[in-house]
């Protein structure tokens, strides 16, 4: 079954005032493979990739600090010269952040055994 399909996107937190000069954007992520994690301290990932060649392109900071995935979204909600990828955009989210580029498609898939519910391990 399909449950649905969000867009990850790149997503600073929403603030006023952008027309004045921008402090330099640090980029924060949580581990989420595919699309991006950190191992042994090297980031990984395709959102993780074309995150940091839109940066080069740019001619912006390409460091990224991997945090646990709430404390990485409380961090750019508490900033405004925070970025955040990939993040899933829906309608909670849609007043928080200032949504830049959506990066890629993504299809959740939800699978269930034979015999019963979702979470029911009594079932053979």
């Amino acid at each position: 079954m399909l449950l649905s399909r969000r867009c990850l996107l790149i997503a600073t937190a929403a603030w006023p005032g952008m027309a004045r000069a921008a402090p330099a954007l640090e980029w924060v992520a949580g581990n989420l493979p595919p699309f991006a994690w950190e191992s042994a301290g090297v980031p990984h990932g395709l959102a993780q990739d074309l995150a940091v060649a839109m940066a080069q392109r740019l001619g912006r900071p390409t460091q990224v600090t991997y945090l646990p995935w709430a404390r990485a979204v409380r961090t750019v909600e508490q900033g405004d010269h925070y970025g955040i990828f990939p993040l899933a955009r829906t309608p909670d989210r849609e007043a928080r952040f200032r949504w830049l580029v959506p990066l890629m498609a993504a299809l959740w898939p939800l699978h269930a055994g034979h015999g019963g519910a979702p979470g029911d391990r009594s079932a053979p």
